[in-house]
């Protein structure tokens, strides 16, 4: 799933003003004439272009374009443009341009295509700028791969174009130069500098603000012993503070401005890290009897645990306690931060966990695993409050590590309650120990609740799957093995990319285990730009037929549908209703999806074959979500290398908390038929992991098609491959599956709801459930208000999932059966 590169040029429509540039010369523009304005125009009433005296870098002016909010109905593409000659730019090998997008909110990518007087700019040559928030960028576009396009000697219109950005587009171009082979790249001045300093004010603001907070937190310090170190490592910081100011005010290099930027970027989180790392310590301190080596806490399984840089949240207590439904995992971390010196083989060990009754819950069901580190080394697409090393993957392979003091290591705590598990208390000890030498000692109880989980997901998914390098060599053997991994976070072995027959043996193993729900039977015209040929459909429809036949004698029909025209514009719609009209005449009973941009889910437009519409959250549409469910389609919703943040999705930079809130309470609140997402390996120029904790994996799993696009961190991500052919999941998908377990047990909770609702003379406890059902099953807007506004407070989660497990222990009718006795893409199949 990618819409950056499916970028379309759009000319725009008002009148050209032409005149004569002078010779090619290294400013291609003055910015600062009375006509500098002349030959530049933009494709839309309600854009504004320009001159400013605001972020000119290498000029007194920049040329600033302004686009509103984006509302549906506006053009797509904002755009505005240079049209007229440009000189002769064969004897230069660079073109340099500067941007600078001030929003602190938002970043997003600018195309750029340059044409000649003799071909359109769409068949022109294109690249893309990546605008980070509140930064400065410098583009770099090597003439050489422009002169394979167009001719370097006839340079006559320079377009700059965005996609719909749903906040609008406010951004400054200046520095426009052509550098001849040989020449150096210029330096930023003073005055460069000068200008580009609003860009840091509300970075600035914020770290006064730490830097307050820090002093009145080193202030109430009760641990004496650490209150000198505190201090140190708080000047440390004011000190870098001061010589970054000084560096971000003299004349230097663009890239020793970026990184004194990045830097100064970083601040804040360092302060805050400062802080909890005080209050941490100090509350560990204050309830022990004598000084530790170590401090030790825990915190739910969305946390997101920085080793070294954000701030976190953990809870100093002896007593931990977990509820968990059979069939169902439950997690939690242990995070350890010593305090002196390196401790070597530290490991978190649970002991026996036992019933009142003698009844033990199985040892075999739980597992400790270190939690591995990824870098993120360059700021990403959204704002984040550091760069720096992710907690991400759940390194299996590794009980025990070594930890190095200011360092804190977080151990993932997953434990599986079996279907037959007795429900009632269980009780042991969680041990954390550092070679022979114990840290600490929890008290666990484990809570197994009077109902069961299903064995599939509680609502269609399609998660993409592919075999990659790293584990095609033992597909062969290994194959099972991951789809049975999949299985347990409630993931189909699938691709929406497939393009052969799928699986039958695997997908007749996960139906027989009551296991699956979706498939995509075969992918059709992903990335088509063009009419769909009648003999090319027909052929098409042959290749399809032995796998359908197949899947029909398997008895597979209701799990399976067919993908298409992924993200395809309005203009190919009439091809989109040509292809799934003639699949739905040959191949009736399978459902056919697409992401296509039809932001009426096929009510207002000419494609009437589409089963299954799965639009972008934030074109996800309830009202008309429902207008279509009433002409009998089904409305999916996805995220991929989109949305930002305030959005939920599934990126490094979100917390994991983001990942259960979407698949969980908005998933609740909103109501899709279903979730797509289309890559768990995106393992970017990436072999396997095989460290820890802080592993050598590459932080970007996805940067488009040129390097100047936007660097994705866990975009597509997942899952990580072991030398061994095994997978390790991340913590974020321990979310996924947490989010779906929300929504089970919400589905559960309905249903009674509704066996309730027909009792023909309830009782006054009956009534009286059915009151607080009524009230317990609604999400609160404390939890999600909107797709934009929503809680990742673990307790907000707590309460809600709270709230249902009343409802559910307390209901007088226990039989209930949410997904029917088979449940398929479409929802309950009997």
């Amino acid at each position: 799933m990618r819409s950056l590169p499916g970028m379309k040029f759009c000319l725009f429509a008002g009148a050209l003003i032409c005149t004569t540039m002078m010779g090619a010369a290294e400013e291609l523009f003055d910015f600062s004439s009375k006509d500098a304005l002349k030959n530049w125009s933009n494709n839309q009433r309600s854009n504004i272009l320009g001159i400013s005296n605001e972020y000119a870098v290498h000029s007194d002016k920049s040329i600033h374009f302004l686009s509103p909010e984006f509302i549906d109905g506006m053009e797509r593409w904002p755009s505005f443009e240079y049209n007229g000659p440009l000189g002769d730019w064969s004897e230069y090998d660079r073109l340099v341009v500067y941007s600078v997008n001030p929003n602190p909110a938002t970043s997003f990518v600018m195309g750029l295509a340059i044409s000649d007087s003799k071909k359109p700019v769409r068949q022109g040559f294109r690249t893309f700028l990546h605008l980070e928030n509140a930064a400065l960028t410098r583009g770099i576009i090597d003439l050489k791969k422009v002169a394979e396009t167009i001719d370097l000697s006839d340079i006559n219109v320079m377009h700059l174009y965005s996609s719909e950005i749903r906040e609008g587009v406010d951004v400054f171009f200046s520095g426009f130069r052509l550098l001849k082979p040989g020449e150096e790249l210029p330096l930023l001045s003073n005055q460069d500098v000068k200008n580009l300093w609003p860009l840091m004010k509300e970075r600035d603001s914020q770290i006064k603000k730490e830097l307050a907070n820090g002093i009145k937190t080193i202030e109430f310090c009760k641990t004496t012993k650490y209150a000198q170190e505190f201090i140190g490592e708080f000047n440390k910081i004011k000190e870098e503070y001061a010589e970054l100011l000084a560096k971000m005010n003299t004349e230097c290099s663009y890239e020793d401005y970026k990184a004194a930027q990045l830097a100064f970027y970083n601040l804040p989180a360092k302060l805050r890290r400062l802080v909890s790392d005080i209050t941490f310590i100090d509350n560990y301190h204050e309830s022990q009897a004598e000084s530790p080596v170590a401090a030790v806490g825990f915190a739910p399984a969305s946390s997101q645990l920085s080793p070294d840089t954000a701030s976190y949240n953990l809870t100093v207590s002896d007593d931990i306690s977990v509820k968990i439904a059979r069939r169902e995992y439950e997690s939690f971390q242990v995070a350890v931060l010593p305090l002196e010196s390196k401790l070597e083989n530290v490991k978190v060990t649970v002991g026996e966990l036992k019933s009142a009754d003698g009844v033990i819950f199985p040892p075999e069901n739980i597992q400790t695993p270190v939690i591995g580190f990824v870098e993120v080394k360059e700021r990403t697409s959204f704002v984040t409050d550091y760069t720096g090393w992710y907690a991400d993957p759940i390194l299996e392979y590794m009980t025990s590590c070594a930890i190095e003091p200011g360092i804190l290591q977080s151990f993932f705590v997953r434990m599986k309650a079996p279907s037959d598990q007795t429900p009632g208390e269980y009780s042991g000890l969680i041990t954390v120990s550092a070679g022979d030498q114990i840290l600490h000692k929890f008290n666990l109880s484990v809570t197994v609740l009077p109902f069961t989980m299903p064995p599939h997901s509680p609502i269609p998914t399609a998660f993409t799957f592919l075999k990659r390098q790293q584990v095609e060599k033992n597909w062969a053997s290994q194959s099972f093995e991951y789809a049975r991994f999949l299985a347990e976070y409630y993931i189909d072995f699938d691709s929406i990319y497939r393009m052969e027959a799928p699986e039958y043996d695997i997908l007749s193993e996960l139906a027989e285990a009551g296991r699956l729900v979706t498939f995509n039977l075969f992918n059709v015209y992903n990335n088509v730009n063009s009419e769909v040929a009648d003999q090319d459909l027909e052929d098409l429809v042959e290749r399809i037929r032995p796998c359908y036949e197949e899947i029909k004698r398997r008895g597979l029909l209701d799990y399976a549908y067919i993908y298409g025209f992924d993200e395809r514009p309005p203009e190919l719609f009439a091809q989109l209703e040509k292809v799934m009209a003639r699949l739905k005449q040959e191949f009736p009973e399978v459902t056919t999806m697409t992401t296509a941009y039809d932001h009426s889910f096929g009510t207002d437009s000419i494609v009437k074959s589409v089963d299954a519409w799965c639009p972008l959250t934030p074109q996800y549409d309830p009202a008309m979500a429902e207008k279509a469910r009433a002409n009998g389609k089904k409305v999916w919703w996805y995220v991929c290398c989109m949305p930002f943040e305030p959005y939920a999705n599934f990126f490094f930079e979100n917390t994991p908390a983001s990942a259960r809130s979407l698949m969980g309470p908005q998933t609740i609140k909103f109501k899709p038929d279903g979730f797509l997402y289309y890559s768990m390996c995106q393992w970017w120029g990436n072999t396997y992991l095989a460290d820890g904790p802080f592993t050598d994996w590459n932080g970007v799993s996805w940067q488009g098609h040129t390097d100047d696009e936007i660097a994705y961190h866990g975009d597509g991500l997942l899952v990580y491959p072991t030398s061994d052919g095994k997978l390790v999941p991340s913590i974020r998908l321990e979310n996924i599956r947490d989010g779906l377990d929300d929504y089970a047990y919400y589905c559960i909770a309905q249903a009674m709801f509704e066996e309730h609702k027909k009792l023909n003379n309830p009782t006054v406890e009956q009534q009286v459930w059915l009151a607080k059902a009524g009230n317990l099953l609604e999400v609160p807007d404390s939890l999600v208000k909107d797709l934009r506004t929503y809680s990742l407070d673990p307790r907000d989660f707590n309460a809600y999932r709270d709230g249902l497990i009343e409802l559910i222990t307390t209901s007088r009718i226990q039989e209930v059966k949410p997904w029917g006795n088979a449940f398929g893409v479409n929802g309950i199949i009997e």
